[in-house]
């Protein structure tokens, strides 16, 4: 049978009724603005740091690609309506014998 305000059985709630006091003073201590600065400054920052370098690299090539894929692109649709609208051709060394 399932207690009314936890997943854990109604049976095991004797079981880990030990644990509630070292759970909340965990969640207290957690709860502290000094632990909190401590926990950014020493672990969040680093990690975050630490990715950041890792895929830098990655991000830029990305968007080097990106970029690259959006000239031709852009290029392509412009040589698409320079001959449609019959403009001229794009070709310089052409000879139209016909």
């Amino acid at each position: 049978m399932l207690s009314s305000n936890s997943g854990i059985l109604a049976g095991d709630d004797k079981k880990y009724a030990w644990m509630k006091p070292y759970i909340e003073r965990l969640v207290i201590m957690f709860k502290s603005s000094e632990i909190q600065q401590w926990m950014e400054v020493f672990l969040v920052d680093p990690v975050i740091h630490y990715v950041m370098n890792r895929f830098f690299a990655y991000v830029v090539i990305a968007l080097v690609a990106f970029g690259a894929l959006l000239v031709f692109v852009i290029l392509t649709f412009i040589i698409l309506v320079m001959r449609s609208r019959g403009s001229g051709s794009m070709c310089i060394n052409c000879s139209n014998s016909t």
